[in-house]
């Protein structure tokens, strides 16, 4: 099977199994944009295809992959953990002000 380029940013958002498409694709962007179901509370580990995926279920597959999240903005964004250096105040906490 031929392996696919590299690529910087990986964007999921398709409404449900985000998290399936992701723990299925072997590439390690430096960023990931991935989508998750806000309203599921923060706390909660869910994750399916009817529902989506929780903040906490996207976070604990990030870590497994090598990511930790930068931002909620609905939306969570990830960064390769090599990097993290360069962001020394980043608040992982769930936020809703963007809402």
């Amino acid at each position: 099977m031929n392996e696919l380029p590299a690529c910087s940013v990986l964007s999921i958002d398709i409404d449900g199994n985000d998290a399936m498409i992701w723990l299925a694709y072997n590439g390690k962007p430096d960023i990931v944009v991935i989508e998750i179901n806000s309203s599921i509370p923060p706390d909660q580990m869910v994750s399916s295809p009817e529902v989506g995926t929780s903040f906490r279920s996207m976070n604990a597959i990030a870590e497994v992959k090598g990511y930790f999240p930068l931002i909620h903005t609905g939306n969570v964004i990830y960064i390769l953990k090599k990097h993290q250096h360069l962001f020394p105040d980043a608040d992982i906490t769930f936020k809703t002000d963007w809402l």
